[in-house]
């Protein structure tokens, strides 16, 4: 099913929302932040932050950051 609608803009590193720098910004130090991608998003009445992670590793890694001393996720592969 086609639509005529442009694709949802996302702030992203090296890539400044142009209706917002600031979401941009976030992005840029919440990358370096991460070591990772981050994509900040702000719609008309919310928002949402994505955060890319290549394996379940760099995923414990990652939330070891957002909450250091907390247990990270084990997923049997």
């Amino acid at each position: 099913m086609a639509t005529n609608r442009p694709p949802r803009q996302l702030a992203d590193v090296g890539e400044p929302e142009d209706t917002a720098p600031e979401l941009g910004e976030l992005s840029s130090r919440l990358a370096d932040r991460f070591d990772t991608r981050v994509k900040v998003e702000m719609g008309a009445k919310k928002g949402s932050i994505k955060i890319d992670f290549a394996s379940i590793d760099d995923l414990n890694r990652i939330l070891g950051v957002l909450s250091p001393g907390e247990t990270g996720v084990d997923v049997a592969e």
